[in-house]
């Protein structure tokens, strides 16, 4: 198979097959790369890594950005005829329906929770408090339906702020967080950017790191003991609340193109944390059985973690800032949209 330097072809980029023109070509038995306009060469334009195979191509995807251009191997590169066309549309169709699945399973494991969430108190003690704020996190659908949303502070900011279920809840949110969770709508929303995954600096090493610095200044060994419980209470909580109620629509086939769906708190950061955070009052709300005791003590522990994060922000570079949001975010483009959105 050989491609034509300058010509239209098919490239794998995730699951899906993407238009894209061939910019330069390198053959790596003679060492030696053609582009273009047939510049000289210099190291940069050299892969930075080697793939398997005698040739690499270094594409452009139409209708993206530029900052998307990579090195391809000859396993992601298909030629630009009919059959290959039908089979971009056939897995874009794919993507579709299981996306449709997604949702579907989505909702009868919504209902599900909702109907059974009377009886999943019947523990006491600390299970009881997982128990709870785990079932309530099914019945949440806070960032599921923010993306249609007019305003980014009705939808970020105002914890279970509805007719039929007032909020019961406050919690202390520092000003410069509440910053971070209306930027992150906009970049996602408006923008249409998604963060990149996996994660700098993920929610498993945020979460540790905490737990250890915290506990130094905790002399009772009851402080530990919440404190270890609260932050492993955190990460199962993440794991199971992340597809439910912390995504966007436009983040959904981000989501869905992970090849191992485990683990996901050594693959998400610190925003998709501090989502989790941010509606913690609520999920504590919807809960039928929790104790005012037990649901205190979850609020004054996610305030002290919000101030933890707000104090180390700039030591462990958590939070993106005007100079810094590249590194949080990344552009999607027309095709990506056109998927996600469900066009």
């Amino acid at each position: 198979m050989s491609f034509e330097l300058g010509g239209k072809c098919l490239a794998f980029h995730g699951p899906l097959l993407y238009e894209a023109k061939i910019l330069k070509i390198w053959n790596s038995k003679e060492d030696s790369i053609t582009r273009l306009n047939n510049d000289v060469v210099d190291e940069s334009d050299r892969p930075e890594s080697p793939v398997e195979g005698d040739f690499l191509y270094f594409v452009h995807y139409q209708g993206w950005k530029a900052s998307w251009d990579e090195w391809i191997g000859e396993d992601r590169i298909k030629e630009y005829n009919e059959e290959n066309v039908e089979l971009k549309k056939k897995l874009i169709a794919d993507a579709k329906n299981a996306k449709k699945e997604l949702q579907k399973s989505q909702q009868q494991q919504k209902k599900k929770s909702q109907a059974s969430l009377s009886t999943q108190y019947a523990s006491t003690g600390s299970e009881s408090r997982k128990k709870a704020v785990e079932s309530a996190l099914y019945s949440n659908s806070l960032y599921t339906t923010s993306s249609s949303s007019s305003s980014a502070t009705s939808s970020i900011s105002n914890f279970g702020n509805m007719n039929h279920h007032p909020p019961k809840l406050v919690m202390h949110i520092p000003s410069k967080l509440r910053s971070v969770l209306v930027n992150d709508w906009e970049y996602v929303t408006r923008n249409k950017q998604i963060l990149k995954l996996p994660s700098d600096r993920n929610i498993k090493q945020i979460l540790d790191l905490y737990e250890t610095e915290a506990s130094k200044v905790l002399e009772s060994p009851a402080s530990q003991s919440q404190l270890r419980e609260f932050c492993d209470g955190f990460k199962l909580y993440f794991e199971n609340s992340l597809p439910v109620c912390l995504l966007y629509r436009i983040e959904r086939l981000q989501f869905e193109e992970l090849k191992d769906k485990t683990n996901l708190i050594e693959k998400y950061g610190s925003i998709h944390l501090l989502r989790l955070l941010s509606i913690i009052p609520e999920l504590i709300s919807n809960s039928l059985t929790m104790d005012k005791q037990s649901s205190q003590l979850i609020i004054k522990q996610s305030e002290l973690l919000l101030q933890w994060l707000l104090f180390n922000d700039e030591k462990l570079n958590l939070f993106p800032h005007p100079y810094s949001v590249n590194n949080f975010y990344v552009n999607t483009s027309s095709q990506y949209e056109g998927v996600a959105l469900g066009m």
